[in-house]
């Protein structure tokens, strides 16, 4: 049962998620449940680690429980609040980007082909941080910091998917920024 436990909280995502997309946003409940469903995002990886029970069920599901997230809370805050048309539009292309690549992960692989790279923890800490942005910087600012962190981890992941000669689901990044950063200084010296 303790080797369960990871799963468990993963589901309680997957659950929390759920109610998220049917109460009112910005509320004291609704910051509670999302509290909660961010500690079990964090909090499921950690004690996998810590209580040797990493398995391909909990990755798979830890990435379906993250979507899912994504999804209905994307849903709720469209459906309450004035989101730019062009950021829908580009959601809507992530979404399609995000499924081409399980697929042709899952079928080249043959099997489920979630990756979790450095880009894809950072798309889901800007997505978590969605009603700070909104609150402090405005909508089409969060839109852009969020689409943006969504898009590069999407893209990143499909690439991987393509061309990675055997798949490895803690592949850390192909998009190096610490390298980027070091050529930009060294030219702008």
């Amino acid at each position: 049962m303790k080797k369960q436990f990871p799963n468990i909280l993963t589901v309680l995502r997957i659950i929390g998620a759920a109610a998220l997309a049917v109460m009112p946003v910005f509320t004291v409940p609704f910051f509670a449940v999302y509290g909660v469903c961010i500690l079990s995002d964090f909090g499921d990886g950690f004690l996998a680690k810590k209580l040797n029970a990493k398995t391909e069920l909990g990755r798979n599901l830890d990435h379906i429980a993250s979507i899912l997230f994504i999804a209905f809370l994307s849903v709720r805050y469209g459906s309450v609040m004035q989101v730019p048309e062009w950021a829908l539009y580009i959601l809507t292309g992530i979404a399609f980007l995000k499924c081409t690549s399980i697929v042709f992960g899952t079928v080249r692989n043959k099997k489920l082909s979630f990756i979790n790279t450095d880009w894809n923890k950072w798309a889901k800490c800007a997505f978590y941080l969605a009603p700070l942005w909104y609150l402090f910087a405005g909508m089409a600012f969060a839109c852009a910091v969020i689409l943006f962190m969504l898009l590069v981890s999407t893209v990143e992941e499909l690439i991987i998917n393509l061309t990675a000669k055997e798949f490895n689901p803690d592949k850390k990044t192909i998009i190096n920024i610490k390298g980027v950063l070091k050529k930009f200084k060294k030219k702008s010296k």
